[in-house]
């Protein structure tokens, strides 16, 4: 599996893995794909572009060490730390 597909998988758009590999779109040219290309690839929602041009801008500020491409999508389930908790009154 690539690189690439790892990470629109992380992001929650895998469907695109054989789209980006079969442009031959690698990380290294991740963080050069505008809106442009993603149309001429067949990324054809507007919301799947979005989707991926936040995600690859998230890309260019986290350092490398930090870009964890198996991680699992996001969920929006939180879990609080432990907090301290005082009777008032």
């Amino acid at each position: 599996m690539s690189e690439v597909r790892k990470w629109l998988e992380a992001i929650g758009l895998g469907q695109y893995g054989d789209t980006f590999e079969a442009n031959k779109i690698d990380l290294d040219l991740l963080r050069q794909v505008d809106d442009h290309i993603l149309k001429d690839i067949g990324v054809s929602a507007a919301g799947d572009r979005l989707r991926i041009r936040n995600a690859i801008a998230k890309l260019a500020t986290a350092p490398a060490a930090e870009v964890n491409l198996s991680a699992s999508p996001p969920t929006h389930e939180t879990t609080a730390p432990s907090a301290e908790r005082r009777q008032l009154g």
